[in-house]
């Protein structure tokens, strides 16, 4: 399996969604849940540290990569389901990613971005 560090705009690209969506992830470290909108550059630095993390495990490397916060129009759901899709794949090299904060952040987004497809809020709960 191979693995690379993500752009800037890909993980920024997560991060504005999650903010236009109000997304918050629960963290261990302070017991509390936290809101991207109120963690900007906190949450881009979670996913950045994480990504290179894998990177650098992947290949045996101590590479550095610091991402700053920007604006950007994140709005398609279907986009940012392949973006997580893709972060985790580029973040999955270290062993505990699954249990690590990244994920969860990445999984909240996720799940907020299935509850904005399409039909979704017009689907029955139960068949």
């Amino acid at each position: 399996m191979s693995a690379w560090m993500l752009s800037a705009n890909h993980i920024n690209y997560l991060v504005n969604y999650g903010l236009k969506h109000a997304v918050s992830f629960y963290d261990e470290k302070t017991g509390m849940d936290k809101c991207i909108k109120d963690n900007r550059q906190g949450t881009l630095d979670i996913l950045t540290l994480a990504n290179a993390a894998s990177v650098n495990k992947r290949y045996n490397e101590a590479s550095a990569y610091e991402y700053r916060f920007v604006s950007i129009e994140a709005h398609d759901a279907v986009q940012v389901l392949k973006a997580c899709q893709s972060y985790d794949y580029q973040a999955c090299e270290v062993a505990d990613y699954r249990s690590s904060i990244a994920a969860r952040i990445v999984d909240e987004i996720r799940r907020e971005a299935i509850r904005n497809l399409p039909g979704y809020e017009e689907a029955k709960w139960t068949l």
